[in-house]
């Protein structure tokens, strides 16, 4: 189970540069964000995520104080 809390951030760019920092990956690509309160942004998320290859990363973050989920794939 994890423990750690979760992250949070005032802006996407925040949120973004926290996420490359953590992949610490030089080929990230396949970039997605979405609101999680947004059904069509978490659509598009879905979609985005599946059309992606090699290994991948998603995570839970408050951006200005709303949850969003953000990832990216890497490593090709």
């Amino acid at each position: 189970m994890n423990t750690e809390p979760t992250p949070s951030f005032v802006s996407y760019e925040e949120a973004y540069n926290w996420m490359i920092e953590k992949v610490d990956d030089p080929c990230i690509d396949n970039i997605r964000f979405a609101y999680q309160d947004n059904s069509i942004e978490m659509e598009k998320y879905s979609v985005d995520k599946d059309d992606g290859c090699c290994g991948s990363f998603d995570s839970e973050v408050f951006v200005d104080g709303v949850l969003c989920t953000i990832g990216c794939n890497y490593g090709h």
